[in-house]
């Protein structure tokens, strides 16, 4: 799955991050899926955004951010 923030505008609060990461079931989903983060490197909050992503992969969730969709999609297809 990509999650595509280049052209958006999000307001990610602490305690909203950590609801949805407690809120996360992972266990749900097959162990193959992977998520990756698409957003710009001028993000205003990626210190929210590393936060997310960090809680989610600790719960087990395969995740990652990246600046341009190439890797990203690269990364969603290795098997490995």
């Amino acid at each position: 799955m990509v999650v595509d923030l280049q052209d958006t505008t999000c307001n990610l609060e602490g305690a909203d991050i950590q609801a949805f990461v407690d809120g996360a079931q992972p266990d749900r989903w097959p162990s193959t899926n992977k998520v990756a983060i698409v957003a710009p490197r001028e993000i205003d909050q990626y210190d929210h955004l590393f936060a997310l992503t960090s809680g989610l992969a600790k719960r087990g969730l395969k995740i990652a951010v990246f600046y341009d969709s190439k890797p990203a999609v690269t990364w969603l297809a290795d098997t490995i």
